[in-house]
């Protein structure tokens, strides 16, 4: 007999979402139900949202997507809201990874896709990016300038993602890491605390 718990059902994630709902129309986010099948299309959607790219681990599906998230505050302020709730929450950016963000009870996965924006300050050659940002924004801003970034080649790849495991690209053997290339970095906190930090060296680079 198979004793592993099953997955949350419907209403207690509706009733999870409906608890999520003043926080997502604050900063014009929504959350979907990923075992819900009222509108089957649009569940269907996020279903995709919350994917990765590894499909052999399908089965482990999160209770619900966050979608539409536009910045570091909106993030914020749902990941405080899930805190509070007692909630899981990982986070989708690129979604590269040989594992599905989230788990299969009470968890919650911040699809990050709309936080892409790519900021080049051209004169000290760097580039401000976003959480859900693809080396395929990233390149095709930084060309614009004549510059290249010390990153990865596949351009469906992450930036976030691809700096947290080190980074190895084609320049590694010239530059290090990927992740040495960073000047500062915003995050949130689990408890929805937003701090910047900084490399020790920024201003002198």
């Amino acid at each position: 007999q198979n004793n592993v718990p099953s997955p949350t059902s419907a209403p207690s994630c509706a009733h999870m979402a409906g608890e999520l709902d003043n926080a997502l129309k604050r900063v014009g986010a929504r959350a979907v139900c990923l075992n819900a099948r009222e509108n089957e299309v649009d569940v269907d959607f996020h279903v995709h949202r919350a994917k990765g790219f590894n499909q052999r681990i399908d089965e482990l599906m999160p209770d619900m997507v966050v979608a539409d998230l536009k910045d570091v505050h909106a993030v914020a302020d749902v990941v405080k809201v899930c805190a509070r709730l007692g909630l899981r929450v990982a986070v989708k950016g690129g979604g590269h990874h040989p594992l599905r963000p989230g788990s299969p009870r009470r968890s919650v996965v911040l699809d990050l896709s709309e936080m892409r924006s790519v900021n080049v300050d051209a004169n000290r050659m760097t580039a401000t990016v976003g959480g859900g940002a693809r080396w395929q924004h990233v390149n095709d801003a930084l060309i614009a300038h004549g510059l290249v970034a010390n990153g990865g080649a596949c351009p469906m790849v992450g930036v976030v993602g691809f700096h947290l495991g080190g980074g190895i690209g084609f320049n590694s053997r010239r530059r290090g890491l990927g992740v040495d290339s960073w000047l500062e970095a915003t995050v949130v906190l689990a408890n929805g605390r937003i701090v910047t930090v900084r490399a020790p060296n920024a201003h002198s680079r």
